[in-house]
């Protein structure tokens, strides 16, 4: 069974006045008191339980398809991490339609995949491409310049390496990587990582494609640490509904 870690109500699509990057993944950072933070508070907490006889510091965050919130929870759960006084980076392991450099405002010029291509990496090499955010305790690695084979690259042995590199300094690393349906960049990446976690969109995710999501990545001996329902619209949720995803939040719901 997938565990249900908890759920992000739905997000506005707003701007910040004079500012380039949108204010709706760092909704967690600007608004550290709205529901969507708490939400997030209890998805952190239950990922620190959800593996408890393993150490789990590596997580990449997928989902099945495009467009169900991936990148908006992998942002808003490392800003939640961040916020509880650890040293955390936010890896862009997207490399095929990367997304981090416009939400942190940071050059994509060099990143990931200027590390992974090249000569072997080293620690300096890695310091170097790691930038600073407004997110005190926050630091991200951009994606570079989209390579025309990224499943080659996160194959390699190299990768390995750079995430073994990437953990030294950090408490947390959190890699937003492709849907998992559409390529096998995630599944190539959970092999390397301690653990993924799956993102579904409430009311647009179907039911078998997140169990194939599921299957896909246990199959193969990845560690899914579980689910995060995206995108709960609590204004059409009654009262007691919305209690009762609170409630499943904090505790080890199994889905069916």
């Amino acid at each position: 069974n997938l565990v249900c870690l908890g759920f992000i109500p739905s997000i506005p699509n707003v701007h910040l006045t004079g500012k380039k990057k949108s204010a709706r993944e760092l909704n967690v950072h600007h608004a550290p008191t709205s529901v969507t933070s708490e939400s997030c508070r209890s998805i952190r907490t239950n990922l620190m339980f959800a593996s408890p006889d393993s150490t789990v510091k590596q997580i990449v965050v997928t989902s099945p398809g495009p467009e169900e919130g991936k990148t908006t929870t992998a942002v808003s759960l490392a800003i939640t991490m961040a916020q509880a006084g650890n040293r955390v980076l936010i890896v862009d392991a997207d490399m095929r339609r990367p997304q981090l450099h416009r939400v942190f405002g940071v050059p994509r010029y060099e990143g990931l995949s200027t590390a992974l291509s090249g000569e072997f990496p080293s620690q300096e090499t890695i310091d170097s491409l790691i930038k600073t955010t407004e997110v005190p305790n926050l630091f991200v690695l951009p994606c570079g310049p989209p390579p025309p084979n990224p499943a080659e690259l996160c194959q390699s042995e190299r990768l390995k390496k750079v995430l073994d590199l990437l953990s030294d300094g950090f408490d947390w690393v959190v890699l937003d990587s492709p849907p998992l349906l559409t390529v096998t960049d995630p599944v190539l990446l959970g092999t390397q990582a301690d653990g993924a976690v799956l993102v579904a969109r409430t009311g647009q995710t179907p039911k078998a494609s997140l169990h194939a999501a599921y299957r896909t990545l246990s199959d193969v001996g990845i560690n899914v640490l579980g689910c995060v329902l995206n995108d709960l619209d609590l204004a059409h949720h009654s009262y007691y509904r919305y209690l009762r995803y609170r409630y499943y939040a904090y505790g080890y719901y199994r889905s069916t």
